[in-house]
């Protein structure tokens, strides 16, 4: 008995290994792809001529996993939205610092803001994603969010102007004022009106004239 467990070669099965979970970094690549993908898809087809399967051969990720990461095409426009927003919102000239000039240096990023010029893409997706929301309550509320978002950061940026409690009215007014100039900016690029510098300048001489307002307490 002895000699027959001396013999015997005891080996050891070790249960399969685990799927590891796939990385933070990994998922948000992935999520980018197929916002990327989707974002260009909307710009040349439209929101209704765009579907998953495209969605999944422009960015390389099967249709199941793109619909455990975006539940749907709705919350596909929101990521777009989102990313679309944080990119405006993320500007140095907006985050940084601004009490070390007084705020001339938020007074040039509203200014470049405003007169900013839009490419042919973020045209095409703007006027679909407007024209979705007039019939789709969820796109609806998605851009009113984003709207409400860029506001309540551009109020509390105005603080610098003035931190005044009693302006509070003031600085959200003006922060209407900020994203309407821009809006209509936009509006006339993605109806197809020409670049109109006339135009522009009124604009942000009238921006100008509040953000005075506001700075001097006239």
């Amino acid at each position: 008995c002895e000699e027959h467990n001396a013999s015997r070669e005891v080996k050891f099965v070790h249960p399969p290994e685990k799927p590891s979970p796939p990385s933070k970094r990994g998922a948000e690549e992935r999520r980018e792809r197929i916002i990327t993908a989707t974002r260009a898809l909307i710009a040349q087809h439209g929101f209704h001529g765009t579907g998953m399967a495209q969605i999944a051969k422009c960015s390389g990720v099967l249709v199941g996993q793109i619909y455990r990461d975006f539940a749907s095409k709705e919350d596909l426009i929101a990521a777009i939205i989102e990313r679309d927003v944080a990119n405006v919102l993320d500007d140095p000239e907006l985050t940084k610092d601004t009490l070390i000039d007084e705020g001339e240096q938020l007074h040039r990023w509203v200014r470049r803001f405003i007169s900013r010029k839009v490419d042919s893409e973020t045209r095409s997706i703007f006027s679909d994603i407007l024209s979705e929301a007039t019939r789709n309550p969820k796109i609806s509320a998605i851009i009113i969010g984003a709207h409400e978002k860029m506001h309540n950061c551009l109020t509390r940026a105005a603080m610098v102007w003035s931190s005044d409690p009693a302006k509070d009215a003031q600085r959200n007014e003006l922060a209407d004022l900020i994203l309407t100039t821009a809006g209509a900016i936009q509006h006339r690029q993605v109806v197809g009106l020409a670049w109109d510098n006339r135009i522009i300048t009124q604009m942000l001489n009238l921006v100008d004239a509040e953000i005075a307002q506001l700075r001097d307490g006239a």
